[in-house]
């Protein structure tokens, strides 16, 4: 398997890996060099090293594909184009829009120490210096998926999701403690770990693993894929509903949201007709309400306390109350700006799209979409009429729709809720749907091919056959 093909994994295998790791990391960083300090004054500075850290990996990959020798295909303008104009208009926002939107940037800090840089500029450079690596995966992403193996991606893809059910099970393991996964879950297993109130808070603002609405925006990612790759295999179906069972203990308003999301897309992509998509929708619905009185009559009252905190704990806290100011802060930005924000990096609301607004204004939310569109949303549409028609049912197709359907939900997630993906920067939901992104120009051109060699097979055939006829009529005359 080639070293680029782990960048597939990102999602599921490595990030698990990785995550569960920097889950530690930092709070051992933070226990030992700030056991008096806040957290919020230091967690600033390692979740930049965090991001590097991550960052390293990535180049470290590509770099091992680059001296196993790399050939880029031709890229048309039509690809580049969007990624190059958001990458440089990154670069001058980022740059001018602190000094000439001052009285906005300057608002953010005066709101609230937690969305802000370390000092303005600081962390921008990680965001630039992220931005730019993430250019380099995309060529090599679009120069290497060629030469990957379909079955063995979606062998890696599936290992991916147990190791990272396995990870977040774990989280489980102290016995008596809560039933269902919560961010005071992971906050008093830290605290208790390490003694150290700020090493548990810094836990969860740093550790994808840490927060029930990050592990939700991964495993509806998940579930997603084996929807999209979707076989009656009895394997795929106990993955998919370990997948959903992870989602409903999340006890996450994201995990809901993203299960409405998968439900909807397998309509579609089962129902070959609106009769049959009204079916499909109904025995779902059944199965779901029926699967959670058993849920429910197993553990004694889950659905009350799942009910409880997703409907009106979430909006009753403070956490809530701030997501939602820092949102609100994010169109005060985004319009005293003039709605060209003020630079990457510079203030992290809740939600992916406030994010975009007030980072990098229209202009970086119109590349933005157009990224999204024609790498993701147009490709899965024509995979999904394909398949509907009853064409392309190949296994290099199938894993090809389970990627795009996998990469669209964990984008629409981000951009809409927010939750882990957008609590960092822009930069960590790119690198999310970057499988998609690179995927679509192979999606069709893979059969293409396919289909150009058999015809080539076929015409040398023809011209074979047709000599050797020649031949046998003039060894008879």
């Amino acid at each position: 398997m080639h070293p680029i093909a782990l960048l597939f994994n990102i999602p599921f295998l490595a990030v698990g890996i990785i995550c569960a790791a920097s889950t530690l990391i930092p709070m051992l960083f933070a226990a030992l060099a700030f056991p008096g300090s806040s957290v919020i004054e230091a967690g600033p500075v390692f979740f930049g090293i965090y991001q590097l850290s991550l960052l390293a990996v990535i180049a470290g990959v590509c770099l091992r594909a680059v001296y196993g020798g790399l050939r880029y295909p031709p890229a048309t303008l039509g690809f580049v184009l969007p990624y190059l104009g958001m990458f440089v208009w990154c670069v001058v926002i980022t740059i001018v829009g602190p000094r000439i939107f001052q009285n906005a940037f300057y608002s953010v800090n005066a709101y609230s120490s937690f969305p802000t840089p370390v000092a303005p500029g600081t962390y921008n450079i990680v965001q630039l210096f992220a931005f730019v690596l993430q250019m380099v995966v995309l060529l090599l992403l679009y120069s290497q998926f060629s030469k990957l193996n379909a079955a063995k991606v979606d062998l890696w893809m599936k290992i991916g999701i147990v190791v990272t059910a396995a990870l977040t099970l774990s989280q489980l393991a102290t016995p008596g403690l809560y039933h269902f996964l919560s961010t005071n879950v992971f906050h008093n297993k830290t605290r208790g770990f390490f003694g150290v109130q700020e090493a548990a808070d810094f836990s969860r603002l740093s550790g994808p693993f840490s927060e029930p609405s990050a592990l939700a925006s991964w495993f509806t990612a998940a579930l997603g894929y084996l929807v999209g790759t979707w076989n009656p295999k009895l394997s795929h179906k106990l993955l998919a509903l370990l997948c959903i069972l992870i989602l409903v203990i999340s006890t996450s308003s994201t995990s809901f949201v993203g299960l409405a999301i998968v439900a909807a897309m397998f309509m579609a992509m089962q129902g070959r007709s609106v009769t049959s998509m009204l079916g499909v929708g109904i025995a779902m619905i059944a199965l779901g309400v029926l699967g959670f009185f058993v849920f429910d009559y197993v553990y004694q009252g889950a659905a009350n306390e799942i009910l409880n905190r997703v409907l009106f704990e979430k909006t009753d806290s403070d956490s809530f109350a701030i997501r939602m100011g820092l949102n609100i802060m994010a169109f005060k930005v985004f319009f005293e700006s003039w709605g060209l924000g003020v630079g990457a990096g510079t203030h992290r609301p809740s939600s992916e799209i406030c994010m975009i607004l007030s980072n990098v204004g229209v202009i970086g939310l119109f590349f933005y979409l157009v990224i999204v569109l024609k790498r993701l949303v147009f490709p899965w549409l024509k995979l999904l009429m394909e398949r509907r028609a009853g064409k392309g049912e190949d296994l290099d197709t199938r894993v090809a729709m389970g990627l795009l359907t996998m990469a669209m939900i964990g984008t629409v997630i981000a951009m809409a809720l927010g939750g882990d993906m957008s609590a960092s920067s822009i930069h960590r939901t790119m690198l999310y749907a970057f499988a998609a992104y690179i995927l679509a120009p192979h999606a069709f051109g893979a059969s293409k091919r396919s289909s150009a060699r058999l015809g080539q097979i076929d015409r040398e055939r023809a011209h074979v056959d047709s000599g050797m006829t020649a031949l046998a009529a003039s060894q008879r005359s």
